[in-house]
C-alpha cells in the first residue's frame, strides 16, 4: 500500500479505531493519550473491556504501541515523512491503517494506493545486481509499522499463488552478519522439536529470512497481543520481568495448563539455542475475539544471539531470579515452578533432536561459528550443575542409568 504524501495532515491528534467485527472507539492525543469506546463498539484488547469511562495514559496505551516502528523501519519512515508532516506515534498509527499485526485498524484521511504484490519464489531466487530488500523497501515501506530494531518489511504476496497470507521479510546488517541464516536455522530446529511455527524460508543468497504472517487465518485477522501489552507495559520495558510471571499471564487468558507446557518448550528452546532476546514482545497470544479464550501464538523471532559479540550473554528475562543461561538444574527448577511434568525427559528429547538437526542443515557450512556456538549452548543446557559433562556424556549417562534400572528389576 502506497500513500499520497500530499494527503498527510499537518498533525494527527485523533484517530477512529475499528476492528474486523465493527467500530471500536476514538483515540486522541493532546496533553495525554485517551481512548473512549463509542456506541455500539467492539472490545479492542483483552485487558480493555468496553466501559463508559475513557482509558487515559500519559504515554500511548500498550495495545496501540505494540506495532509502532522501531530502529531501521522508524528511521526510514521518518526520513521520507518529515518534509510533509510532524513525526509522531499517532502519525505512524494513521499510516498503519489496516496493515498492522492483529485486528486493530485506524481510519484517517490519508489517501492510499495499492502496491503490486510480490511472488514468494521470485523473492527467494532474486539474483539481481541490486539487493532485493532495497527494492522491496521502496514499494512496501508504508505497509510496515512493525516493532523491533531489525530491518523488516510486510510484503503483500501474490494471491494467485498457493500462498495466502502476507509475508514478513527480514534481513541483517553489519552488526549482525548472516542473521537470516541464523533465524532460519533456529526456526528449523524449533519445527524439528515439535513446536508450532509459521511457514518460513531462506532466500537462495541467504540474505533474507521470509516468514508467513500467522495473525491472518482463513482470510480473517486474529487479535494478537504480545506479553508487554498483556502486562500493561511499554515496549521499552520488554526486558523487565521473569518467565515465571509471563507464565502467569498465560494462566489468566488461556484455557488450562497445556498452553503453559507449550510456553515451557518455547523458553527451553531459547536456552538450548543461546537466544538472549526472548523478551516480552517475542511471546504473544492469539484470539478470534477479546471475549474468547486465547492461545499461545506460534514461536517467532528466535535467533542465537550468543554468536554475536555485541550481544549480552544473558537471558532476556529472569529465570529462577537470575538472568544467567541455565544449565540442567536451572531448567528443571523452572519446570518445577511451572508444574511441568516429565520436564527432564522433554529437555533431553529437545536437546538430542536439536543436536542432530544441526548436523543436517547444509546451509550451516556457510556459518561454522554458529554451528559451534549452538552445539556449545545445547551442551551447557543439559549439563549437570558443576559438571563439564556435555551432551554426549549425559546421553551415555542416561543410557547407563536406564540399564542399571532394568538390571535392578531383573529384566
Amino acid at each position: 500500500m502506497g500513500i499520497d504524501l500530499s494527503s498527510l495532515p499537518s498533525r494527527v491528534h485523533q484517530l477512529d479505531v475499528t476492528t474486523p467485527d465493527g467500530p471500536g472507539g476514538r483515540l486522541s492525543h493532546d496533553a495525554y493519550y485517551s481512548f473512549s469506546y463509542t456506541s455500539p463498539s467492539e472490545q479492542i484488547a483483552l485487558a480493555m473491556p468496553v466501559r463508559n469511562e475513557s482509558y487515559n495514559h500519559g504515554t500511548l496505551h500498550p495495545i496501540f504501541e505494540m506495532n509502532l516502528p522501531e530502529g531501521f523501519v522508524r528511521r526510514q519512515l521518518s526520513e521520507r515523512l518529515q518534509r510533509y508532516t510532524r513525526i509522531s506515534d499517532m502519525l505512524f498509527l494513521a499510516i498503519q491503517g489496516e496493515e498492522g499485526i492483529g485486528r486493530l485498524q485506524y481510519e484517517s484521511p490519508i489517501v492510499r494506493s495499492p502496491v503490486e504484490p510480490d511472488n514468494l519464489q521470485e523473492i527467494l531466487a532474486w539474483n539481481g545486481q541490486t539487493g532485493i530488500f532495497a527494492d522491496l523497501l521502496e514499494r512496501h515501506l508504508f505497509n510496515t509499522t512493525l516493532s523491533g530494531m531489525q530491518p523488516k518489511l510486510v510484503v503483500h504476496s501474490d494471491k494467485a499463488s498457493l500462498l495466502g497470507p502476507d509475508l514478513i521479510v527480514k534481513t541483517g546488517g553489519v552488526d549482525y552478519p548472516q542473521l537470516a541464516l541464523n533465524e532460519y536455522t533456529c526456526m528449523t530446529i524449533a519445527s524439528a522439536v515439535g513446536l508450532p511455527t509459521p511457514n518460513f524460508w531462506l532466500s537462495d543468497n541467504q540474505e533474507l529470512f521470509v516468514m508467513e504472517r500467522f495473525d491472518i487465518q482463513d482470510g480473517k485477522k486474529l487479535g494478537m497481543e504480545d506479553f508487554a501489552v498483556l502486562m500493561g507495559r511499554s515496549g521499552e520495558a520488554r526486558y523487565l520481568g521473569s518467565y515465571e510471571n509471563a507464565a502467569k499471564v498465560i494462566d489468566i487468558y488461556t484455557d488450562g495448563h497445556q498452553e503453559i507446557v507449550r510456553f515451557f518448550d518455547y523458553v527451553v528452546l531459547s536456552c538450548l539455542l543461546g537466544n538472549g532476546d526472548a523478551h516480552l514482545k517475542n511471546f504473544a497470544l492469539l484470539y478470534s475475539h477479546p471475549q474468547s479464550r486465547a492461545t499461545l501464538s506460534p514461536i517467532y523471532d528466535v535467533v542465537c544471539t550468543r554468536v554475536y559479540e555485541l550481544e549480552s550473554k544473558s537471558l532476556a528475562l529472569k529465570m529462577n531470579k537470575s538472568q544467567d543461561f541455565p544449565n540442567r538444574e536451572g531448567i528443571l527448577g523452572f519446570a518445577k515452578n511451572l508444574n511441568i511434568k516429565h520436564a527432564a525427559q522433554r529437555l533431553d528429547e529437545m536437546a538430542e533432536i536439536a543436536m542432530q538437526k544441526i548436523q543436517n542443515i547444509e546451509e550451516l557450512a556457510m556459518f561454522p561459528l554458529l554451528k559451534k556456538t549452538l552445539e556449545k549452548s545445547i551442551s551447557h543446557s543439559v549439563a549437570l550443575d558443576g559438571s563439564r559433562i556435555g551432551f554426549t556424556g549425559l546421553r551415555k549417562d542416561r543410557k547407563k542409568r536406564k540399564t542399571d534400572a532394568l538390571l535392578k528389576h531383573g529384566k
